[in-house]
């Protein structure tokens, strides 16, 4: 009897005491972790392809002009739309034709945001004075221009924007069939300009999209009765080509 009580008593152990508790191994944890691990995936994949594709546009698309690119020139050849707002003064109202035309441009920067340009430009309409009751002249327009260029370091997108203002020459002179036979005329004129390039390929070679707008003295091909004692605005939007050497 006392022998018996003099024994240890022995109490039942779990056989996880002390052990991590037993994985859930239920279809719903399983689809979870499947869930999980998909997203993770799925998140790494997008990761990479996001630095993937900012690499290859790196790559592809040329930067803007470096500063060793300085006191190297560009020629350009454009085409334009032109448009040239109405004149009304001294009892005359002063219309023209609409009309395409080209410009060539030749350009060098002697700063990485600061340069000069030199433009030719030519196209053909006509002007139309009270409705063509006093007269209609049919003219070749040449233009002559030379500004200052102010662009941007870097491109923005792909795209280098760029500003022009200067000062010029435009001549009318009447056609031999529809010029009524009047004299040619040179007026000065203010130039500017906005626009972007877009280098492709390489630095070399890109396109190039501009507004052009002059403003200058109504033309009266030297005669007072065609005088309308006003100033003009013509607007020039083009699109075009440039190559830099």
């Amino acid at each position: 009897m006392l022998s018996s009580l003099k024994k240890p008593v022995r109490f039942p152990v779990s056989a996880h005491a002390g052990s991590a508790p037993p994985e859930d191994l239920s279809p719903r944890s399983a689809a979870r972790r499947f869930h999980l691990a998909l997203n993770s995936l799925l998140l790494a994949l997008a990761l990479l392809s996001s630095a993937a594709a900012r690499a290859q546009a790196a790559q592809s698309i040329p930067s803007a002009p470096t500063p060793q690119d300085v006191h190297r020139f560009d020629v350009g050849l454009s085409g334009f739309g032109q448009v040239s707002a109405a004149s009304n003064g001294n009892f005359i109202r002063e219309d023209t034709t609409e009309s395409l035309g080209g410009i060539a441009s030749f350009r060098q920067p002697y700063r990485p945001w600061a340069g000069y340009e030199i433009n030719y430009g030519y196209t053909r309409f006509s002007e139309s004075y009270n409705k063509a009751a006093i007269a209609k002249v049919q003219n070749n327009v040449h233009e002559f221009t030379a500004a200052y260029l102010l662009q941007t370091r870097t491109t923005y997108y792909g795209f280098q924007p760029f500003l022009t203002v200067g000062t010029g020459l435009i001549m009318f002179q009447p056609t031999s069939k529809g010029g009524s036979g009047r004299s040619t005329q040179v007026l000065p004129l203010f130039v500017y300009s906005v626009g972007l390039n877009r280098p492709m390929l390489s630095n070399r070679f890109g396109i190039r999209v501009q507004y052009l707008g002059l403003e200058y003295k109504t033309p009266n091909f030297n005669e007072v009765l065609l005088d309308s004692h006003t100033l003009r605005t013509t607007m020039e939007p083009s699109i075009g080509a440039y190559y830099r050497f």
